[in-house]
């Protein structure tokens, strides 16, 4: 949300499934205006034509959803069909794949999706970027029946930080492979994601990658990257609102030093 709030941006809607203040303070944070906000029953309406019709009313430039693809592709249908188009659709990573694009249909033409992949190089990219790449050729190989996607990339990366940090173990244990994979100050994942400090918790990453879906299917935007697939000026915003904290290991009378 925030990579696409960079432009200038006069008017946005926040459509979701459930509660989500954060979104609404954070579009003011970064310059926008919310002018329309609404919820949704999870399991998804009949007819989204009225709320179609509240996005064209208040003249919606920008739209963030939050919710599953299959609803959001009703919707886009809707404001097709009231000759409605925002400037951009935040479709987030949940629509990242074929199944959106088969369900958005004709809507994909007028429609203007856009997703952020957490700085993952977009699969649309991988002859630019070996790994990505790498992780095509071995599902080709060992699952050819299996698709590739985003979810795959974020946990072939997860899955090699544990293999990393495990290596460097005399005997491993927990405490010992989280204290390696903490060391990691530029984690790539061998490439598949744009470098990320493990060593910090409280610093939101600067590099980030947006894809737009099409009716030829998902390519990299013309987001002007400036580090390979990725591009690295993100804005950071500390929120001021009481949204609940995480939940610790003090919060159940543990410490880091009870993880063995």
């Amino acid at each position: 949300m925030r990579r696409l709030l960079m432009g200038a941006v006069t008017a946005a809607a926040v459509l979701l499934a459930g509660c989500s203040g954060h979104s609404k303070e954070g579009i003011g944070g970064l310059g926008g205006k919310v002018t329309y906000s609404d919820l949704y029953p999870a399991a998804g309406v009949s007819d989204w034509t009225p709320y179609a019709q509240s996005i064209k009313t208040k003249g919606v430039k920008g739209l963030v959803f939050l919710g599953d693809s299959a609803s959001l592709a009703k919707l886009e249908q809707a404001l097709s069909n009231l000759g409605h188009a925002p400037d951009w659709i935040d479709a987030n990573s949940n629509a990242y794949g074929p199944a959106f694009l088969q369900l958005a249909g004709p809507a994909l033409a007028k429609q203007h999706n856009y997703a952020e992949l957490s700085a993952t190089a977009p699969l649309e990219s991988a002859s630019a970027n070996p790994a990505t790449q790498q992780v095509i050729d071995l599902f080709k190989k060992y699952a050819p029946a299996k698709a590739v996607t985003y979810p795959v990339l974020r946990a072939f990366s997860a899955w090699l930080l544990f293999a990393t940090a495990a290596r460097d173990c005399a005997t491993v244990t927990r405490r010992c492979v989280y204290d390696n994979a903490v060391e990691q100050t530029e984690w790539t994942g061998g490439g598949l994601q744009a470098p990320a400090d493990l060593s910090k918790n409280n610093i939101p990453p600067k590099c980030y990658s947006i894809v737009e879906a099409t009716p030829k299917g998902w390519r990299a935007a013309g987001f002007r990257p400036d580090d390979g697939a990725y591009r690295c000026d993100a804005p950071a915003y500390k929120y001021k609102g009481d949204y609940g904290k995480p939940m610790t290991l003090a919060d159940v009378g543990k410490s880091l030093s009870d993880l063995k």
